[in-house]
């Protein structure tokens, strides 16, 4: 073998060398996603307000939705707390279940002082309907070394 052959095949050697020994401590996670969970908070949007002489006060599915005095929202949207993937060394996640979004729906409607001329005395707000309108995927997270059946 020539000098020149020696110094090309020399450097591949030794790429190969270390390949080969940092191989055995990379087998174990071969199929690993690296994929973890994090939590998403919940998250409550409003809709256009129109004026109304009282402010809403309800509970929907556990959360208190409270708006500005003299407003009423028309609708607003609630998406439930969750978890979505993000990169993780050693884990992988797995579909938990699907939690709802909701539309909840509301109006301004007028109070009336009822006796032999109605008179109108204010207006509140009040809550109309609570419709699924969606849904949003919540993940699980489980470690690379487990079963896929097990959780962490």
């Amino acid at each position: 073998m020539s000098m020149f052959t020696i110094r090309i095949l020399l450097p591949a050697l030794a790429a190969a060398l270390i390949i080969g020994a940092t191989a055995p401590a990379q087998a174990g996670t071969a199929g690993c996603p690296h994929q973890g969970i994090r939590p998403v908070p919940s998250k409550l949007t409003f809709g256009p307000f129109q004026k109304c002489g009282t402010s809403v006060a309800v509970r929907v599915r556990g959360v208190a939705i409270r708006n500005p005095l003299n407003a009423c929202p028309l609708f607003a949207i609630y998406e439930p707390p969750h978890d979505k993937p993000t990169p993780k060394q050693n884990y992988r996640t797995k579909p938990d279940r699907a939690l709802p979004i909701v539309m909840i729906k509301m109006e301004c409607s007028s109070d009336w002082l009822l006796g032999f001329i109605p008179i109108p005395i204010g207006s509140s707000c009040k809550l109309v309907s609570v419709t699924n309108i969606g849904w949003i995927q919540n993940y699980i997270e489980l470690g690379c070394d487990k079963e896929a059946g097990s959780g962490q």
